[in-house]
Parts: C-alpha cells; sequence; structure tokens
C-alpha cells in the first residue's frame, strides 16, 4: 500500500498499516483454512492464537488512548501500535462482516484502481466506501476513526413474570367474571401466559447495529435487530414460555465490542455457562500475553 497507494504515512499512518494488516489477517485466514490449521499466529499450550486475538488484544488495553487519524507525531508511543495496526484491522474486519466479503472487495479494489500514485487522504477512503456500498457511513467513520469512543454491549437482566387479571370484570367463556383480587390467569403451567423482558445497555459511548438472538424454554426462537443507538434498552414479550437465553451479536460481527463476555445471559445455569467464563479467563490471558510482549 506504501508503495501503490503513496499515502502520507508521516500525518496518516493508519492508510497504509491499517490496510496492510487487514489483508495480512485474510490471507492468514484464507491459507490457514486452506491447510486445516486452527492457529494462524500458533498455538499456545494447545490454544490456537490467531491474528486476530493479537489485534484484539492490543486494542483492547489502548482502546482510549487516542484516535485513529492522529499524525504519527501526535500518537503516544505506546498507542501507536494500536491506532495504526489493530483497530483498523478490526475496523475493517468489523465493516466487512456489515457490508459483506464480495462488496468490500470491490471497495478495496476500487480503492486501489482509483488511488495508486494519488496519496488519498482519509476523507477519500471514506468518500470510496460511501459511494459503493450505497450507505452513509460517516456515522461509523466519524466515531471510529476521528474518535477514541468505546463500545461495550451488555446483557444485564432477563424477567419472566406469570401473567396475572387484574381486579374488575373480565370477560370469561360464560359471560363476564367479577375478579375481586389479581389472580393467576391459569392454574397450570403448561397454560400459562408469561410477560416476559430483557434489557440491553451499551457502556460505552459509541454504537454499532448488532443483532439479538433470543430463545424461549419450548425452544422457539428470535433474531432482533437493533440500531445500538440507546444506553439502555428494554424489549418485553407475552408468550406461553418462559425467555431463557439472550445473546446479543451471536455471530460476533462487531470486535470494536471492548467486552464480549457479557453479552449473553440464560436464566439458569447449563454448560454454555463454562464456555462463558472460559471467554472472560482467556480475556484476562489475552491482557497477560500483551504485558509479556510489552517487556520483550
Amino acid at each position: 500500500f506504501q508503495g501503490m497507494i503513496a499515502s502520507n504515512e508521516f500525518e496518516e499512518p493508519w492508510l497504509d498499516e491499517g490496510f496492510t494488516s487487514y489483508l495480512e489477517y485474510r490471507m492468514l485466514k484464507r491459507y490457514f483454512r486452506e491447510k486445516g490449521i486452527k492457529g494462524d499466529y500458533g498455538n499456545i499450550l494447545g490454544i490456537p492464537v490467531k491474528s486476530l486475538d493479537y489485534h484484539r488484544v492490543v486494542y483492547l488495553s489502548l482502546a482510549r488512548y487516542g484516535s485513529v487519524n492522529q499524525t504519527s507525531w501526535e500518537m503516544d508511543g505506546s498507542y501507536y501500535g494500536a491506532g495504526s495496526y489493530s483497530k483498523p484491522t478490526l475496523i475493517f474486519i468489523t465493516l466487512e462482516h456489515y457490508l459483506g466479503e464480495s462488496l468490500m472487495d470491490s471497495i478495496l479494489q476500487t480503492y486501489y484502481k482509483r488511488w495508486r500514485f494519488r496519496h488519498p487522504k482519509t476523507q477519500d477512503v471514506i468518500d470510496i466506501f460511501n459511494e459503493f456500498s450505497g450507505k452513509n457511513l460517516d456515522w461509523f467513520f466519524d466515531q471510529y476513526i476521528r474518535t477514541s469512543k468505546t463500545m461495550d454491549y451488555e446483557i444485564v437482566r432477563i424477567k419472566n413474570r406469570k401473567q396475572t387479571a387484574e381486579a374488575g370484570w373480565h370477560e370469561s367463556g360464560t359471560g363476564k367474571v367479577f375478579v375481586k383480587k389479581p389472580v393467576e390467569m391459569f392454574s397450570s403451567d403448561t397454560n400459562a401466559l408469561y410477560r416476559s423482558s430483557f434489557s440491553v445497555c451499551n457502556n460505552g459511548d459509541a454504537y454499532f447495529p448488532v443483532t439479538i438472538f433470543v430463545r424461549f424454554e419450548n425452544g422457539d426462537t428470535l433474531y432482533i435487530p437493533w440500531d445500538g443507538r440507546e444506553s439502555m434498552k428494554t424489549f418485553t414479550f407475552e408468550r406461553s414460555a418462559r425467555l431463557h437465553t439472550v445473546i446479543v451479536d451471536p455471530q460476533r460481527h462487531n470486535l470494536l465490542d471492548l467486552n464480549m463476555t457479557n453479552n449473553s445471559r440464560t436464566i439458569e445455569p447449563s454448560s454454555a455457562g463454562f464456555w462463558r467464563y472460559t471467554a472472560r479467563t482467556w480475556f484476562w490471558a489475552e491482557n497477560i500475553f500483551l504485558f509479556i510482549l510489552s517487556l520483550i
């Protein structure tokens, strides 16, 4: 990219290093997938380590230290690797998930053909994405390129309450009946009607559209799109089965989420809990690895 696109690496280092690191990730993923190797960076104690893991580690530890579009001399020395390499890589992967790999490839090819040897700047990249995606992505680039804003989506609660009939007159199969005090609408759990809800919050100040997976105890599932803008959002349902599991971004398309271990919640312990805490352990392991790397 530095040789063909000729962006100013001194003034906008992410335009060189970010694109290069993203395509390195793409090539590693393709090569090692074809070879059947699980970890493109290697294995530590049998755990596959991928380039994506490395970029996540660097970004998580330095997310608020600066913005991507800073000049090289404005960046804190410890932030340069995150701001020029790792965060741009996560930005491009997240955009790839959002737009689709085929469209992402077309955008990259157009960017190369239009701007080779012409010294493009950040706004030129944004214009290409807006033009060929057919979307106005300024909201995305303004947050993640020009600021140090972060996001952290969390499922904070799940509630299930058996519906009750309030005091007063109610229609029934034999006509109107008078209820003196609130009572359960059905005496049998098999016929019960539940009012269920869950709340998701954003612990950060940036946002990104996500899909929320919902599963009820009878096996019914829903995929709910959410624009992610609100700091707190509650979803409510009336169904014959209790709400059991909720997961924000189940496919993990949003790689800028600071903490993925709080993206899910269930009403009872299950084997999934084991994997949740395994993920939390790996989160801390990533940071330990980063600290060790900083000492080398």
